[in-house]
C-alpha cells in the first residue's frame, strides 16, 4: 500500500487524553510566565527589560510571579513522576517497560541515523517513526531535566541564607550560571525547535491541533510522523529502515491511546 493510499483512508487516532492536554497547557503557561519574568532579570540593563517588568507591576511583583510559576512547575513534575510510580506499583511494575513509551530505545537510534541519511540525500527512504518519535522524547526529557535544574538552582538562589549553610558560598555563582544559561537555552529550544516541529512546519502552520483541543491525529499526521506505528496498527509490512528490529511489545496487547506523558490506561 502506497503512502497516498494510506492517507486516503481518513481516520482519527487517539493520541492524548484530556489530562495530558491539560498538563501541556499548564506547562506552557508556567513556561511562558517564567520566560517573561526571568529574561528581564537576566538582561536587566536592556530597555525592553524595564518595559516587561512594568507590565508585572515592577521588579518585586515580577519576582513573585517568577517564584510562583517555578513552584507550580516543580510540583507539576513531582505529581507527574508520582503518578508514574503509582501506576507502576499498582500494576506490579508491568507497565514500566512496555507502557512508558517515552523511554528511549534502539529504534530511536535507527531513526536518527536514517534521518541523517535522508537529509544528506544518501537514501530516498525517510525514517519511519514509532508511536513516539525521538524528537518528542527529546522534548519530554528536556522538560524533565530542565525543571529539575531550575528547581534546585532556583531554590538555592531564593533561599541563599539556607543554601550557604549546606554548600559553599561559591556554589551560588554556579547555581546562577546554570539557572541563567539553561533558561536561555530552553527558551531558544522551545521557540525555535519545538514551535517549528509542532506549529510552523508547512503541514501544520499556523498551529498543530492534536495536543490543543482534539487529542487525536488524522491519518495524514500518522503517516507523516508515525509511519512505523501506523503500519503496525494496520498490519502493513514496514519499510527497510531497521526501525522494527527491536520492538518492546505487540500493538494488539497495547492501548493505542498513549500520548507518552503518562502510561496508557488499560480497559
Amino acid at each position: 500500500m502506497s503512502t497516498h493510499e494510506m492517507v486516503e483512508e481518513e481516520e482519527l487516532y487517539a493520541r492524548f487524553t484530556f489530562f495530558q492536554m491539560f498538563t501541556h497547557v499548564l506547562v506552557m503557561i508556567t513556561f511562558v510566565l517564567l520566560v517573561m519574568t526571568g529574561l528581564p532579570q537576566k538582561f536587566w540593563y536592556a530597555p525592553w527589560a524595564h518595559f516587561v517588568g512594568s507590565l508585572f507591576g515592577g521588579a518585586e511583583s515580577m519576582r513573585k510571579v517568577h517564584h510562583t510559576s517555578g513552584i507550580i512547575s516543580a510540583f507539576g513534575l513531582v505529581f507527574h513522576f508520582g503518578y508514574l510510580i503509582y501506576r507502576w506499583v499498582t500494576e506490579n511494575w508491568k507497565s514500566l517497560y512496555n507502557d512508558f513509551i517515552m523511554v528511549p530505545n534502539p529504534n530511536d537510534g535507527w531513526a536518527i541515523v536514517q534521518n541523517f541519511k535522508y537529509w544528506l540525500f544518501l537514501t530516498d527512504e525517510p525514517a519511519e517513526y514509532d508511536e513516539i518519535g525521538w524528537k518528542e522524547k527529546l522534548d519530554y526529557w528536556a522538560v524533565c531535566y530542565g525543571t529539575i535544574v531550575f528547581t534546585i538552582t532556583g531554590l538555592m538562589m531564593w533561599f541563599s541564607h539556607i543554601a550557604t549553610k549546606i554548600v559553599p558560598a561559591w556554589s551560588l555563582y554556579i547555581a546562577w550560571t546554570l539557572h541563567s544559561y539553561e533558561a536561555f537555552l530552553a527558551t531558544l529550544v522551545i521557540f525555535i525547535w519545538h514551535f517549528y516541529n509542532v506549529h510552523l512546519m508547512p503541514e501544520k502552520f499556523p498551529i498543530g491541533t492534536t495536543m490543543w483541543y482534539s487529542g487525536k491525529a488524522n491519518t495524514e499526521d500518522m503517516v507523516d510522523e508515525h509511519l512505523a506505528f501506523y503500519k503496525e496498527l494496520k498490519g502493513i509490512p514496514s519499510g527497510k529502515t531497521g526501525l522494527n528490529r527491536l520492538r518492546r511489545g505487540k500493538v494488539r496487547n497495547r492501548d493505542a491511546n498513549t500520548g507518552g506523558f503518562i502510561p496508557r490506561e488499560h480497559s
